[in-house]
């Protein structure tokens, strides 16, 4: 049934699975803001319908990545897609998918977390003492990071990745963009750790390009896996070339 002129359908994914035994779609309709984002309907719902509802959100502003899911089936931050942009007021909102769901809209991101922490995910100074300096960075060095940087962490293209819903993936897009950002800083002195650490998901990578059309902040993971592919096999040509 469509939505009438003034009103906006809502279908929200609804599951416990430790008492429900399947998950079912709850219907909701409300009335029409132009300016109201997919976060605010939800949180509509929590305060005036069903406080039952289970989602996650934090900043509101499309920078700590906690309400990624699903929204007319694609990727997007629930606090970033105003409802206007949609084209449509029939809107359905569901978890990032091929993730263990917790309740409703909040799904385990356990198996995320571990493969961001394998990768350590911070600066290593060179070896050496400091010597009392600030480790500055030229504007050519921050460009050399490109987006890796705009990452948030929010999960989608983790989500989105074949590879990963293989079983056969146990870094992901996420983690592998991350390695980047930190193998392409140039105050970072751990680089060909990180490579090494990297390299059991590096090369499990099918290149389907599912992560940079998930990502909802256009960090364009898949380039930055590219890339290090070519760091890595510009090091190990480095050390054959050594050894002969």
């Amino acid at each position: 049934m469509e939505a009438c002129e003034n009103t906006i359908r809502l279908e929200i994914y609804r599951w416990e699975p430790r008492r429900e035994p399947r998950p079912r779609f709850q219907f909701f309709h409300r009335p029409w803001q132009s300016r109201l984002t997919v976060l605010g309907l939800l949180q509509e719902v929590y305060e005036e319908h069903d406080s039952s509802l289970a989602f996650r959100s934090s900043c509101r502003e499309g920078i700590c990545g906690a309400c990624a899911m699903l929204v007319n089936g694609r990727y997007r931050l629930a606090c970033a897609t105003p409802v206007a942009d949609l084209g449509t007021k029939c809107i359905t909102v569901a978890p990032l998918p091929r993730l263990r769901v917790i309740k409703d809209l909040v799904v385990d991101l356990e198996p995320f977390w571990r493969a961001h922490e394998a990768v350590r995910p911070y600066l290593t100074p060179p070896s050496g003492p400091p010597g009392g300096r600030e480790f500055l960075q030229s504007p050519r060095d921050r460009e050399r990071m490109g987006q890796a940087i705009a990452c948030i962490l929010c999960g989608s293209c983790f989500s989105a990745c074949p590879t990963h819903w293989t079983g056969k993936h146990d870094l992901g897009p996420a983690a592998l963009t991350r390695t980047f950002r930190f193998y392409a800083d140039s105050r970072d002195g751990d680089g060909a750790a990180r490579l090494a650490r990297a390299d059991r998901g590096l090369w499990r990578c099918r290149y389907a390009l599912n992560c940079t059309d998930a990502c909802p902040r256009n960090v364009n993971p898949a380039h930055h896996i590219r890339e290090l592919r070519r760091q890595a096999v510009r090091s190990w040509l480095g050390r054959v070339t050594r050894r002969t």
